[in-house]
């Protein structure tokens, strides 16, 4: 598989208040609204989650229930946690879809990774990078202004990519929505 980003416009509150609430009706709504995307990711990581005897659905009722029961499938968190974001929001591509993964790796490995929720990371994929609306400001710094440290990236991919991590952030800052980023 090659790598590639995702960009996600969502509401971070929707998804920090389902965390840790206990409610079942909510999880069962939930469930049923990301069913075939749910389905897909077990089929995708059928051995790994068959191993633990576990489904994504279990993995979402523990983000529901703001416990941590398998660490050891950090990573199901991080794609679960996407689906919500997807749920909450909406996926969208930039202009000239150049993201550049190796640039963007860069960022989230030097700013950590980040969610708005505390689900365990995985030390491979998906590497997630959560930006409140707040934060658009501020976060975009390293986003746009550090693509000139790669000397090895032609000048004209690092213009359209600075040109989609620019639409990036404004289309987040127009739709007063967070903004969360997805590497694969």
């Amino acid at each position: 598989m090659g790598q590639y980003v995702q960009s996600y416009l969502t509401d971070k509150k929707k998804i920090q208040d389902l965390y840790g609430s206990g409610n079942l009706s909510l999880y069962e709504e939930l469930y049923t609204a990301l069913k075939a995307e749910l389905d897909d990711l077990d089929g995708d990581f059928e051995d790994e989650l068959e191993e633990h005897n576990i489904s994504t659905k279990d993995i979402l009722l523990d983000i529901i229930k703001g416990q941590t029961k398998y660490p050891v499938l950090a990573f199901m968190y991080g794609y679960v946690y996407e689906k919500l974001c997807q749920h909450y929001g909406e996926y969208f591509s930039p202009p000239n879809d150049e993201y550049s993964t190796p640039y963007y790796y860069d960022i989230a490995k030097e700013q950590e990774y980040k969610a708005f929720i505390p689900i365990p990371f995985s030390d491979d994929f998906p590497v997630i990078y959560s930006i409140a609306v707040e934060d658009l400001d501020k976060e975009i710094i390293p986003f746009i202004h550090n693509a000139r440290r790669r000397s090895q990236m032609n000048k004209e991919t690092c213009d359209l990519e600075q040109e989609d991590f620019q639409y990036a952030f404004e289309y987040a800052k127009a739709e007063h929505k967070d903004l969360v980023f997805f590497i694969y």
